[in-house]
């Protein structure tokens, strides 16, 4: 993976999280940016920083006191990828090709299930249980 598609996928791992738990922040825009992220992540790999601006005012928009807060708790933040180095080798296999094929289905897959794989990957040590449910809901 390069290093514009890391910080990519690391900012779209950072919108997903500010969803988690609130659908109703799922909104047609989110999961547009959501879509289009991981698809022009796996098709012009060489331009992802083109659109962490628009990921990281999504973000602002979505959650505004974040950017202001006192005690930030870093869990809307862009994710370092670089982090799975932490996993154990069989969890990071599963979230790579977790990875691969939300880009493969960014465009056609159910747009929860993208947002919940963004998510899992951005946990450390997840399971690899949970991982592999994950894959089943990608399809």
């Amino acid at each position: 993976m390069t290093p514009a598609q890391k910080h990519l996928v690391g900012a779209l791992i950072g919108l997903a999280r500010v969803t988690d738990g609130n659908p109703h922040l799922l909104t047609p825009q989110v999961r547009e940016i959501l879509r289009s992220g991981l698809a022009l992540c796996r098709r012009e790999p060489d331009a992802c920083d083109r659109q962490i601006p628009a990921i990281h005012a999504m973000k602002s928009q979505l959650a505004p006191d974040c950017a202001r807060c006192s005690h930030p708790c870093g869990k809307n933040d862009d994710f370092d990828l670089d982090l799975l180095a932490h996993d154990p080798e069989n969890e990071r296999e599963i979230k790579q090709n977790l990875l691969d094929r939300a880009m493969e289905k960014a465009q056609e897959g159910p747009c929860e299930a993208l947002s919940r794989v963004l998510i899992g990957i951005g946990i450390l040590n997840f399971g690899e249980s949970f991982l592999q449910e994950l894959s089943k809901e990608l399809g």
